[in-house]
């Protein structure tokens, strides 16, 4: 899976990201406008990688993590179940810099606090405004 480094030394979005050449799954997430979503994931450090004809489809890319977006004008945020899980080496750290991004803890969108999983993952989410869920797990260590 993609991992995502962070240095978390400053408030912004992390500029450094670990791109591991592999195989990889890439969600398709609706949205209600293309370009909004742009503007919400730039702040996250996200980059369009690339854009379909006039504003249906939008490609953008940190490091390794690629996400993809449908234009779906129709979409109801409270009702959407999409939902991804992306691998990153450090979920705490990752979360320490969004969560001074001034994103909410409830709404739409949302930045969730991180959580230990029975399964061995720690994990936070980030809701975006369109409802799409994205779940950035860390694997934990031996008694962690």
């Amino acid at each position: 899976m993609s991992q995502i480094n962070v240095e978390p030394s400053r408030a912004r979005a992390p500029q450094r990201f670990d791109a591991r050449p592999r195989e990889a799954a890439i969600p398709v997430l609706p949205v209600r406008c293309t370009q909004r979503a742009k503007v919400f994931y730039a702040r996250l450090g996200f980059r369009p990688a690339a854009e379909g004809e006039g504003t249906d489809y939008l490609v953008l890319r940190a490091g390794a993590v690629e996400l993809h977006f449908f234009r779906w004008p129709d979409l109801e945020p409270a009702r959407s179940s999409a939902l991804a899980h992306i691998s990153v080496r450090d979920a705490d750290a990752l979360w320490r810099v969004w969560s001074r991004l001034g994103v909410p803890a409830e709404g739409f969108p949302r930045l969730t606090a991180p959580v230990d999983t029975p399964w061995g993952v720690r994990r936070f989410a980030l809701v975006d405004p369109d409802g799409n869920g994205l779940s950035w797990e860390a694997a934990r260590g031996p008694g962690g």
